[in-house]
């Protein structure tokens, strides 16, 4: 082991020593009202001004979930008690809070260029005066005292108190009421000649975990056993800011309690800000605590302070006021002026904080450093003795890496429909049918006033299924048919299957059977492979129609679809082992077949269609198997017709 390494060991045994001889030195234990429970809220704030003369400990309560809690604070013999000014707490918040930023001007997927200023650890409330302040000189008073005021003093609890006056503490009762709301305390200010520590040995709650900020100021920096940075590379920048109170949450709660984060440590935020890239700057500590204390800008008081840090040597003595309480004993304080008079860092009555924490410092080397830690359920914190660091720590954060990219999901559904426009709605068009054998077939709707315009409206495939993408001149569509249809109506014979279609102008009814001579009559659309399926859909003007198919080798599918004008039409269909689709417009009346055109005044595409711009007719090449199933047919229909059954 080096020498270097061995003297640090030696150092840190040495606090810890010191710590154990100052043991229960607490920031306060909380006790609820007997019958009532732990509170379900308990949050601590705390700032601790290491100084040559002892500490001074400023402290802020917050808790929820019971009506009524006893505090208890213990100090020293000689300690000086006050309320202090709430902008103490919020201007080392605020220069203690780091501020996240991207490494670029200009990140990607239009992120938000940031920076942010991390949210706050602890939960705060409305603020809530206690009833009472009460200094306990002997165990026996506080007993009495809790008893008397109906709060319950657990066993636990009661053993840490009985050891702190054991090691010649006392204790200050703080007698809180909180109505069953979220409620903070003032900021009370506790200096003696204490150890520098944070102290937190009885500290904790049954049913909650308890959240804990602790800012420390001293000379060079200060740094905490089991405290951590989070690393940058932990953090990443996305839409929101950045993942720093998550990341932040997960290390604490992982921990169990046995880690904090040493979150940032400066000496700039004292006197001099911090420069913030694309964001208003950290402003100085003693800008923010003068102008909150007193309510306006003191630019006098930040001058003096300002000057006064410039110089050599170390700060003076000043002493606390003591008007809140005094605990009996003790050494009485003497202001000394020092090197530096610490009334240069004060600004009136009652603003003297500054002051108080930067006793016996050297102001060129006086350092803010901000921790934030938990104690977890049902148990104990410890005092947490501070060593001295040297290694700063900015409070400006750079996120190392970026969020993914934001993916734009299309909606189910898939893309909206593209309707035609009102120009469309009245050009002139025919469809065109391309059957193309197993490669399938295609529908498209050709505009006679321009050349080669057209879009694909139907495709069909051997795989079984029509897409249906919309028909100009309908009013609705229909996505429904199987490939591979050979219809018997391409038979010489003519005899194995028929279709037929009729209409009436009161009953719209559509019907079709077939008679092969066998014993039971057939439906018009049979497969010889096991499968059929037909479908029809019917307009006004009392129109209605019918189509047929026979497939010999897998599925059948037929389709009908009559318009008004009160036209009829059917349609057929034949392709061995390939696939076909038919449409019928009435203008009129008759029957049209593939291929078949119809020039009229066209309509409005279909909804839940989808139009294709501009493509042209896709034609497949015939097959040699289609012409080899239209042969096998043509040799079975001899023999079906001699195996029919005669009737007897």
């Amino acid at each position: 082991m080096s020498t270097a390494a061995r003297c640090s060991l030696i150092g840190t045994v040495a606090v810890a020593l010191l710590v154990a001889s100052h043991a229960a030195h607490a920031n306060g234990t909380v006790l609820s009202a007997s019958g009532m429970g732990d509170p379900s809220t308990v949050d601590v704030e705390l700032a601790v001004a290491v100084t040559p003369f002892g500490a001074t400990r400023w402290s802020r309560l917050t808790v929820g979930g019971t009506t009524s809690v006893l505090w208890l604070v213990p100090a020293r013999p000689g300690a000086a008690l006050d309320w202090s000014s709430e902008a103490w707490l919020a201007a080392l918040e605020d220069v203690g809070a780091p501020r996240i930023t991207p490494d670029s001007a200009t990140p990607p997927c239009g992120l938000p260029p940031g920076p942010e200023r991390t949210p706050a650890w602890i939960a705060t409330g409305g603020r809530r005066f206690p009833n009472a302040v009460t200094v306990h000189a002997t165990e026996s008073e506080l007993r009495a005292r809790a008893e008397t005021r109906g709060f319950a003093l657990p066993a636990a609890a009661a053993a840490r108190i009985a050891e702190a006056y054991a090691k010649g503490y006392a204790f200050v009762a703080v007698e809180l009421d909180t109505g069953g709301a979220i409620v903070s305390t003032p900021t009370l200010r506790v200096s003696d000649d204490g150890p520098a520590l944070v102290p937190l040995a009885l500290t904790g709650s049954g049913r909650t975990s308890v959240r804990v900020t602790a800012t420390v100021i001293n000379d060079g920096g200060a740094h905490l056993l089991g405290a951590q940075p989070l690393a940058p590379s932990t953090l990443t920048w996305g839409r929101v800011g950045s993942g720093f109170a998550a990341a932040r949450a997960a290390t604490l709660v992982g921990g169990g309690g046995a880690v904090w984060l040493r979150e940032s440590s400066s000496h700039a935020v004292l006197f001099d800000g911090v420069a913030v890239p694309r964001f208003e700057p950290i402003q100085p500590l003693v800008t923010q605590y003068f102008r909150g204390a007193s309510g306006q800008a003191r630019g006098e008081c930040e001058s003096a302070a300002r000057a006064a840090a410039t110089g050599t040597g170390a700060v003076g003595r000043a002493c606390a006021a003591g008007a809140l309480a005094r605990v009996p004993g003790g050494a009485a304080c003497i202001v000394a002026t020092g090197a530096i008079d610490p009334a240069a860092f004060a600004c009136g009555s009652g603003v003297d904080d500054l002051a108080l924490a930067l006793s016996g410092t050297t102001p060129r080397t006086a350092t803010v450093t901000r921790f934030t830690g938990l104690v977890a359920q049902g148990t104990f914190g410890a005092d947490l003795p501070v060593v001295a660091s040297s290694s700063p720590l900015s409070p400006v954060v750079i996120a190392s890496t970026y969020a993914p990219c934001p993916v734009d999901v299309e909606p189910p559904g898939g893309p909206p429909t593209v309707a035609p426009t009102a120009g469309e709605a009245t050009r002139r068009y025919h469809y065109d049918h391309a059957s193309g054998g197993c490669g399938g077939s295609t529908t498209t709707v050709v505009y006679d006033d321009v050349d080669d315009e057209s879009y694909v409206v139907a495709e069909e495939s051997c795989s079984g299924s029509t897409t249906s993408y919309g028909d100009p001149g309908s009013s609705s569509s229909s996505s429904s048919s199987s490939s591979s249809s050979s219809s018997s109506s391409s038979s010489s014979s003519g005899e194995t299957s028929s279709s037929s279609s009729s209409s009436s102008g009161e009953t719209s009814s559509s019907s079709s059977t077939s008679s092969s001579g066998w014993d039971k009559a057939d439906t018009t659309s049979s497969d010889s492979c096991g499968s059929s399926s037909s479908s029809s859909s019917d307009d006004s003007c009392g129109s209605s129609s019918s189509s047929s198919s026979s497939d010999s080798c897998g599925s059948s599918s037929s389709s009908s679809s009559s318009d008004s004008c009160g036209s009829s039409s059917s349609s057929s269909s034949s392709d061995s082992c390939g696939s076909s689709s038919s449409s019928s417009d009435s203008c009129g009346s008759g029957s049209s077949s593939s291929a078949d055109k119809c020039s009229m005044v066209g309509g409005q595409a279909a909804k839940g269609g989808k139009s294709v711009r501009d493509k042209k007719n896709k034609r497949g090449k015939s097959s040699p198997v289609s012409r080899y199933a239209l042969l096998l047919g043509a040799l079975l229909l001899p023999l079906r017709r001699h195996l029919r059954v005669k009737p007897l």
